[in-house]
């Protein structure tokens, strides 16, 4: 893998304390938060340095601290995870970051973009929250309010709501792979209560607390960015990928998430990332 910096250390305690280092698809290890960290933010730095970035979805902060590294002017963070907010704020206490470049608030996001003014930030990050939206179509449109110039977004696609819980294997016997092709959305139930954080959008169902994941097709989520009236660019992951010759169906199976590599997820589209500009 080509990275032009060691963006975090391996030492840094937005790594040591991070206990996904192991989670299959998008762990937070060291090489993957460096890789994902050129990819996403120094790849877009004049859209990060010198900027004022609302990170949605921050978790404790990982991305807004190197943000902050590559010369971002402030940075906000936002998370309906009352703990993890609390946790943010004594990590970046700890690493001396002055008070004056940062704040994290815990607030349902959706909420949140609704009561901020137009143009609120230059850039937004978004990764990793897109699909535990209900309507990808009016959070996006919040999105290109609140921001200036640009937002990055990191998320599943389609192709991840069939790799996924323990009935991929028999849902893929039913699905045409053309499916992929359309612009449609594909939905699947998900635990509320995740391992490190809960899901604000759920319902009570098979007795316990259920919601949804809701993954485009590349080509919906394409058309989503047209209609709004984005410029878009699908960012790079090449360079980074150590098996580009993978499709999605090798993942299915548990065995073959085991025998994978974290990058498979990006080679394969089940996820993807874009760079969105007004």
């Amino acid at each position: 893998m080509k990275l032009k910096n060691s963006y975090i250390p391996e030492n840094s305690i937005f790594v040591t304390n991070d206990p996904r280092k192991n989670r299959w698809a998008i762990p937070f290890h060291h090489e993957a938060v460096n890789v994902r960290a050129q990819t996403l933010l120094d790849e877009n730095i004049k859209h990060i340095k010198g900027k004022q970035i609302l990170d949605l979805g921050c978790h404790f902060g990982t991305f807004s601290y190197i943000a902050l590294q590559l010369g971002a002017e402030s940075v906000l963070g936002v998370d309906s995870s009352v703990d993890l907010i609390k946790q943010a704020k004594e990590m970046y206490t700890e690493s001396s970051v002055p008070e004056d470049k940062y704040d994290f608030i815990s607030q349902d996001v959706i909420k949140y973009l609704e009561n901020l003014s137009k143009k609120s930030f230059d850039s937004i990050l978004c990764f990793g929250l897109l699909y535990y939206i209900p309507d990808n179509y009016h959070f996006l449109k919040l999105l290109k309010k609140v921001a200036v110039e640009a937002i990055i977004i990191d998320t599943f696609t389609a192709f991840y709501s069939l790799i996924q819980g323990k009935d991929a294997v028999e849902a893929n016997s039913i699905i045409e792979e053309d499916i992929f092709k359309l612009p449609v959305m594909m939905h699947s139930l998900t635990q509320a209560d995740k391992k490190y954080y809960s899901l604000p959008e759920s319902f009570k169902g098979q007795n316990k607390k259920l919601s949804f994941l809701t993954c485009p097709t590349i080509p919906l989520l394409e058309l989503y960015f047209k209609s709004l009236g984005f410029k878009f660019r699908k960012l790079d992951w090449s360079q980074h990928l150590k098996n580009p010759q993978k499709n999605w169906q090798d993942l299915i199976s548990s065995q073959g998430k085991i025998d994978s590599h974290w990058t498979d997820i990006y080679s394969t589209d089940i996820r993807v990332s874009y760079l969105l500009t007004l």
